[in-house]
């Protein structure tokens, strides 16, 4: 079928929206993708057009719960057969989705990246007549994939079953170096970038700086029609902001991650429903939400980075009219933002006490050998004597045994003789003079029991 035939038996539309028709072209020309497309761009018509018109069927990596759920109730109101595999679901019912899957009854199959090792999918995957694979949010694969979620660098798995299937991946924030990462990570065969101009005419940034923020809030929520979120930094933030507004006669909940998840998809499907005017929520709310009224999003403190504010800012205006997103800020938010820099990774004294104590439980040596009765050259003049001997200072505390310097030059290994007691001459080496002296001289290294470890702390 022709990719407009599908656009409009499914979606209604008779044109694509700038950058969708060239995605879409280049996946069913078998090209790996990778398309950066704006907050509301219409990323999610980038990988079922394509997966409709071949046939078949695609597999969506999707990161969160709530966006699978949300996009496979949007599919199934446009007349696309789509399941999803998550976590809570009974065991019977992940097997009888997959098997489904497997027997070509679903067009698109949402999991999440954990689900790829599993026994149950990995079991059926060969079966199944996967014509695309699609990953979603796709910047979580360099944000979460080296430690929060290792499994999404599991994702390349799926192209060993079906090496000649293309890749896909979608996202609405990127830099330079992630967009190159996210590619490497998934294994494309080659490098193909779209990235869509991300201005939003529609969408007004304000920044607004004093002293009373609630007043502030109140002042834009009166003058404000329509729905909207309210960012704020941490949970309890979300539940005394939420209450707060409610006093006020404005209808509004809390949404965080710490929430049971019965409440957390209550207090959603009433936003979308139009039932409450306002979330207010951590970063935990709105990837994937698909609501087109939302007129404003609202900031009471700065995110971390710009990418994370330009996403959560890009929620407002998704039907194309005029739409606010705002930015309170007081004098204590600069300070605020600096600590939070500065408590988010540790400090040098910190590193390289951590370091130390690895090494020491590994009994590894961090930085040099230090060898007792081994004198070395080129050296360096001492800090305290002038010798041409590499000193160890009161910076450096020894661990193991050392040698007698005597036996360097008679014995035939050098090395042979360990001892504790006569400290007669002592040198610092690292490990590549070591190995220098030794191939220079045709022996053989130092056994390692007859290494003396030493550390530095610097």
């Amino acid at each position: 079928m022709d990719i407009h035939e599908v656009l409009k038996k499914h979606w209604g539309y008779t044109s694509f929206r700038p950058m969708q028709e060239a995605v879409i072209r280049a996946v069913l020309a078998d090209k790996d993708t990778l398309a950066l497309l704006p907050t509301g761009g219409g990323k999610s018509v980038c990988y079922q057009v394509p997966a409709l018109a071949r046939g078949g069927l695609c597999i969506v990596v999707s990161p969160l719960i709530a966006l699978m759920r949300d996009q496979v109730l949007q599919a199934r109101a446009r007349g696309i057969t789509a399941k999803a595999v998550m976590s809570g679901m009974a065991r019977y019912e992940v097997e009888s989705t997959l098997e489904e899957a497997a027997l070509g009854h679903v067009s698109l199959l949402y999991v999440a990246p954990e689900r790829i090792a599993s026994d149950l999918f990995r079991a059926r995957l060969p079966r199944m007549p996967v014509t695309l694979i699609a990953v979603d949010e796709a910047h979580c694969v360099s944000q979460w994939g080296y430690d929060f979620r290792p499994s999404y660098m599991r994702i390349p798995e799926l192209r060993e079953v079906f090496p000649e299937v293309p890749i896909i991946a979608l996202t609405a924030t990127a830099t330079t170096d992630v967009a190159q990462d996210i590619q490497a990570r998934l294994g494309f065969r080659k490098r193909n970038l779209f990235r869509a101009a991300f201005q939003r005419p529609e969408l007004t940034f304000w920044v607004s700086t004093g002293e009373d923020k609630l007043g502030r809030l109140f002042r834009i929520l009166d003058a404000l029609p329509g729905s909207g979120i309210v960012y704020v930094r941490d949970r309890r933030g979300t539940l005394d902001l939420a209450r707060t507004m409610v006093s006020q006669g404005v209808t509004a909940a809390a949404y965080h991650a710490g929430l049971p998840h019965a409440e957390r998809e209550r207090v959603q499907n009433e936003w979308l429903s139009g039932k409450l005017r306002y979330v207010v929520a951590t970063n935990a709310f709105g990837m994937g939400i698909d609501k087109p009224d939302v007129r404003c999003v609202i900031h009471m403190a700065p995110p971390p980075d710009l990418e994370s504010y330009y996403q959560e800012a890009g929620r407002a205006g998704r039907d194309g009219r005029p739409a606010h997103a705002f930015l309170l800020l007081d004098e204590g938010d600069p300070e605020r933002m600096l600590e939070r820099v500065r408590g988010g990774f540790p400090t040098m004294e910190q590193v390289r006490k951590t370091y130390q104590a690895f090494a020491d439980a590994h009994r590894i040596a961090p930085w040099v050998r230090r060898v007792r009765g081994l004198r070395v050259g080129p050296t360096r003049p001492g800090p305290t004597s002038g010798t041409g001997t590499d000193h160890c200072d009161e910076r450096v505390e020894s661990l193991g045994v050392g040698w007698n310097h005597r036996v360097v030059g008679g014995d035939p290994h050098p090395f042979a003789r360990p001892s504790c007691l006569r400290r007669t001459h002592r040198t610092c080496i690292t490990r590549e003079r070591c190995q220098a002296w030794t191939l220079a001289r045709n022996i053989a290294p130092p056994p390692r029991r007859f290494v003396r470890f030493t550390r530095f702390d610097r």
